[in-house]
């Protein structure tokens, strides 16, 4: 079966995630919190990811401007599609202050987890390069 990219990733999100649990009338999101909500952010995940590179940069724009990078990419397989995979990005927010998860691409038709890890790696680089600069330019030439 030939690789073939998936267009709709906001539908493979709602299959790949469960909500997080909490009451908001007695407690915060703990997706608010920069420690705790990581680790809540990775339970989310139904089936089985896997963390496949991870940036981490702060950024001093000017003297008064400065913002904190940090993401995880992980494959994690399609639980609709056969040898579909997606390539997701947890990352922090620093403007809101939270935690959450992104699909940047997904495909079918891979016959592993490494022939997938390869191709979406591949596109996620090629998608950035062309305006990276500094560190991140950096990591996304050591993704393969």
């Amino acid at each position: 079966m030939p690789i073939k990219l998936i267009e709709d990733t906001h539908s493979i999100m709602e299959g790949l995630l469960e909500p997080v649990d909490f009451n908001e009338e007695i407690e915060e999101n703990p997706l608010y919190d920069f420690y705790e909500g990581r680790s809540v952010a990775e339970e989310q995940i139904k089936v089985g990811a896997q963390e496949v590179a991870s940036f981490e940069n702060d950024i001093n724009h000017s003297p008064l401007l400065s913002w904190h990078v940090d993401f995880t990419l992980f494959i994690a397989p399609t639980p609709t599609s056969e040898g579909g995979y997606a390539l997701l990005n947890l990352s922090w927010d620093d403007n809101y202050g939270c935690w959450g998860w992104e699909c940047e691409t997904a495909l079918t038709g891979a016959s592993s987890m490494k022939e997938a890890k390869e191709y979406l790696l591949g596109i996620y680089k090629e998608s950035y390069i062309a305006g990276a600069e500094g560190e991140f330019r950096k990591f996304l030439e050591t993704l393969s």
